[in-house]
């Protein structure tokens, strides 16, 4: 899944609900890290609200087939034949999914602040790279929590489950057990890297925009975060 919507739609609503610099420095730590948490929450429910049916065609497309067994032949025919069951069935699985960004990003942005502001009171400056590593560290905490939910939205959008989250849980865990909840962990903790590499570079590029000035404009973080994503999906794509 691409992450561009999220990080630039994200990049914006930062700039739009994050208090001027000097007040944010002296907030304490639980409560800057709840700022950001708060501005991803709100990123991520408008993110999967107005991406979701391009969410949905993918996943469609991705498992070759509908509910039927007859196969896709191509994006364009998956936009067909769910455009005949109406315009509101491109929103199957929705609520699920914004759930997942939401927890998803809410989870990631409050460990990620948590873990940068007890390194910089501790020692000062973080490197690029320890804010990578710090990046991984809280995607990969955020994984944990995420995956079920992912697992469950993945099944609703391509058909394979029906019923609430709770429904689909229990169905998974009595096939499969806890780790059926838990599928492609192994390639999820690689793909932890995209948003440790994105944010690291967005925090680069932002540090280096932001001499002598409190705040980037909104068209400045949108850019930003196009381009930070590119950066970090290229570099992560082949897993």
């Amino acid at each position: 899944r691409s992450h561009c919507e999220f990080t630039t739609v994200h990049s914006i609503l930062y700039i739009t609900f994050s208090p001027p610099a000097p007040n944010f420095r002296n907030r304490s730590m639980s409560e800057s890290a709840l700022v950001q948490a708060a501005a991803g929450g709100c990123a991520a429910a408008l993110a999967a609200v107005v991406f979701h049916p391009l969410d949905f065609v993918k996943l469609r497309l991705n498992r070759g087939c509908d509910e039927n067994g007859v196969p896709y032949k191509d994006f364009f025919d998956v936009v067909v034949r769910q455009w005949r069951k109406g315009f509101f069935s491109f929103y199957a699985g929705v609520e699920v999914k914004a759930l997942q960004d939401v927890i998803r990003c809410v989870a990631f942005f409050y460990v990620f602040s948590l873990l940068k502001r007890h390194y910089r009171r501790r020692f000062g400056k973080i490197p690029m790279f320890v804010n990578m590593l710090l990046g991984y560290l809280a995607a990969t905490f955020n994984l944990v929590i995420t995956m079920p939910v992912e697992v469950a939205n993945t099944r609703t959008i391509t058909g394979v489950s029906r019923g609430n989250i709770f429904s689909i849980w229990a169905e998974v865990f009595h096939c499969k057990g806890i780790a059926g909840l838990y599928v492609g962990l192994a390639s999820n903790l690689v793909l932890c890297l995209n948003p440790a590499i994105k944010h690291m570079v967005f925090d680069k590029v932002r540090s280096t925009l932001l001499a002598g000035r409190r705040s980037l404009s909104a068209a400045e973080a949108f850019w930003v975060g196009v381009a930070a994503t590119f950066v970090a999906t290229t570099a992560t794509f082949p897993f």
